[in-house]
């Protein structure tokens, strides 16, 4: 970790890191692409980030305890301080990607933001100094939460890897998997020292640009032998403590469901409005939540709260909140 990058964080109902809260019933996780890009990238005629934020903070925000979100960018725009104060103003604490060094080559934060109901007790923030293409100018990374729950504790990890970019060229499709592959290996390294074999539960969320549905498809690239994408995030994040982790998606459905780029029976893509036309029909599963330590932790979780999440918007210029559909849990303290 680098300590020259400060991530701020707010504690909006007291000073005090004490949570002397009764213990919640249920804790509602959400994790969601909100695709607030910088100003003036858009993919058609508008991405109506405002609209949607407004939307986001009028009619979601208050429905979760826990947010990780991802491409909710700070760079020449005021939209995430707007979100932030929000939050502030319903009683979460926030963790935000900090900036990227003056002498980077990197001219725009991570986009990540973390709000949580309840104290972060501590944070920091790992990133990754790699990528290609657009995300070469992004400073990816991760952000670490210590989160304090009723006295118990849980680690969250939300993070956005490099993506695979539309291309003709095996070679480019491969390296952009390669530099995903290197950016999971720093990630698991973060986790290991933050969490030191804690049996405290840990949450990896976020939108990974792992496609969990490859198996599912032709090779995009027949000629080119491609270790499956899925398999080898698995094997970085958890190839150590295999039997230790859950995919809760997965666990629900018995499979990656879509999130990004939806296809419809009649075969048209079920968002164009927001999507660009070479990525509206991909198909594919992004975004996760993994857990650690189920067993051990204090924590579980209820399967029937865990499901994919569209949110779908009526009588707006807008179909879905964002180009992604959002991934959300709910968790329970084991005593309460």
């Amino acid at each position: 970790m680098d300590s020259t990058y400060a991530i701020q964080l707010l504690s909006p109902l007291s000073e005090s890191t004490t949570d002397t809260a009764l213990p919640p019933k249920k804790i509602r996780v959400l994790t969601l692409n909100l695709f607030l890009r910088p100003p003036l990238i858009k993919n058609n005629k508008s991405d109506y980030k405002d609209e949607r934020l407004t939307y986001f903070i009028n009619e979601i925000l208050d429905s979760y305890d826990l947010i990780c979100l991802q491409e909710v960018f700070g760079t020449l725009t005021r939209r995430r301080n707007r979100l932030i104060k929000s939050a502030v103003q319903a009683g979460f604490y926030f963790s935000q990607s900090p900036a990227p060094s003056f002498w980077s080559n990197q001219i725009t934060d991570g986009g990540l933001l973390v709000l949580s109901r309840f104290p972060i007790i501590e944070q920091d923030f790992q990133g990754f100094y790699n990528g290609m293409g657009p995300d070469l100018f992004t400073f990816k990374g991760v952000i670490y939460c210590k989160i304090s729950i009723s006295g118990e504790t849980a680690h969250v990890f939300s993070t956005h890897t490099q993506a695979s970019y539309h291309t003709d060229d095996a070679k480019l499709f491969q390296y952009y998997r390669n530099i995903r592959r290197n950016q999971l290996k720093v990630m698991k390294s973060f986790i290991d020292v933050k969490t030191q074999d804690s049996k405290d539960l840990v949450l990896v969320l976020g939108d990974m640009n792992v496609d969990g549905r490859e198996k599912l498809k032709d090779p995009v690239f027949p000629t080119v032998e491609c270790q499956d994408d899925y398999e080898q995030m698995i094997s970085i994040l958890f190839g150590d403590s295999l039997c230790n982790y859950k995919d809760l998606i997965r666990s629900k459905y018995g499979f990656s469901p879509t999130t990004f780029g939806k296809v419809l029976p009649n075969g048209e893509p079920e968002e164009t409005v927001l999507s660009h036309i070479d990525e509206a029909s991909k198909d594919l599963s992004l975004d996760y939540i993994f857990a650690m330590n189920l067993e051990s932790s204090a924590f579980d979780y209820s399967v029937s709260d865990t499901y994919v999440e569209p949110f779908y918007v009526s009588n707006k210029h807008f179909t879905r909140v964002s180009d992604h559909y959002g991934i959300q849990t709910c968790l329970y303290l084991k005593t309460s």
